[in-house]
């Protein structure tokens, strides 16, 4: 549905990369245009997030929870956990967000999540769905090789 409707456009429209997208959420504006893959479905609750990662190799819950507070000057938002299919209770850390605010996207958290069995981290964005904030769908896009870079 079009914005003019109250409806915010669906977070696969709003959310096109000019390329890979970093944790910063700063896209690179040389390159071309790209989608950036959902690969994930949250519900925000009072403490966190929750949801699961489906990718073909990757299905997971996790809980996405407040970060203790920290002076540290790049210190995250959010600590991401490990959940057994639907268990309350929180597993092992697997991961980091921080708060970002973006021009087209608005309000976010860019994530950081890692694992021996990853042959490197994911990043990935996680992007509101609804006006209500309840809804959020996680986002990923494939780093660029250094030669698509220069």
């Amino acid at each position: 549905m079009a914005a003019s409707s109250g409806v915010p456009p669906r977070a696969a429209d709003r959310f096109r990369s000019t390329g890979a997208v970093p944790v910063d959420g700063l896209p690179n504006t040389t390159a071309m245009e790209r989608v950036m893959p959902q690969i994930g479905q949250f519900t925000r609750e009072t403490s966190g997030f929750t949801g699961r990662i489906e990718t073909f190799t990757l299905f997971r819950d996790i809980a996405i929870v407040p970060a203790e507070p920290s002076d540290a000057e790049n210190a995250p938002d959010y600590r991401i956990h490990a959940r057994d299919d639907g268990a309350e209770e929180t597993g092992p850390e697997i991961g980091a967000g921080w708060k970002r605010t973006g021009e087209r996207a608005g309000e976010y958290v860019a994530l950081l999540i890692d694992d021996p069995a990853l042959p490197q981290p994911i990043r990935a964005n996680l992007f509101r769905d609804d006006e209500a904030g309840n809804a959020w769908s996680l986002h990923w896009s494939r780093p660029r090789d250094r030669a698509e870079k220069d």
